[in-house]
């Protein structure tokens, strides 16, 4: 048992079977789990679920279900290269929420689709930051040295199942001292 499983976080978790077998397999086509650097230095896990404007419905049904997690508009980028319509993203990133509802979500309704593969690798790594976070500020818990080099693997892992393009490998060397700039 390694230290991270050791001590099992406790479970917010609050739905029915039905929806967390529906949100299980909803992920699997039109989710995003999430583990990159932000604004240079601070390092990210997040899930987020892009929608049309007009499926804008679906995402707050999931926020109102799952109790937590925000809702963001989504405006269409210049760059696309394909024409798309303005959406709105729904988006967990908050340690605590992302382990004490996400987890055992996804544990007790497993993903199906590549992101089954995906998930062990950022559970781990949510995990470690989770316990280095416990009775400190999420804002002021400097990333150790541990989390910064499975922060690297863990990418270097993702890339090579999703074929990542932007988010390049953390250095241990150049994770900063603390998550604020």
């Amino acid at each position: 048992m390694t230290d991270t499983e050791s001590c099992a976080p406790p479970s917010r978790l609050r739905v029915t079977d039905e929806f967390g077998y529906w949100f299980s397999g909803f992920f699997d086509g039109e989710g995003t789990l999430l583990a990159m650097r932000e604004n240079g230095r601070q390092l990210t896990q997040k899930i987020q679920i892009l929608l049309r404007d007009d499926d804008g419905s679906v995402n707050r049904w999931i926020q109102e279900s799952l109790g937590c997690g925000k809702i963001y508009p989504h405006a269409v980028s210049r760059k696309a290269r394909v024409k798309t319509k303005p959406g709105s993203m729904f988006r967990i990133r908050d340690v605590r929420d992302l382990t004490e509802i996400v987890v055992p979500l996804f544990d007790k309704y497993p993903l199906h689709s590549k992101k089954a593969r995906e998930y062990p690798i950022w559970k781990k790594l949510l995990l470690l930051r989770y316990k280095e976070m416990i009775g400190r500020s999420p804002h002021n818990t400097p990333y150790s040295q541990e989390y910064c080099t499975e922060f690297d693997s863990a990418i270097m892992q993702l890339r090579a199942i999703r074929k990542y393009r932007e988010h390049a490998g953390v250095e241990a060397s150049q994770c900063n001292t603390s998550s604020r700039n």
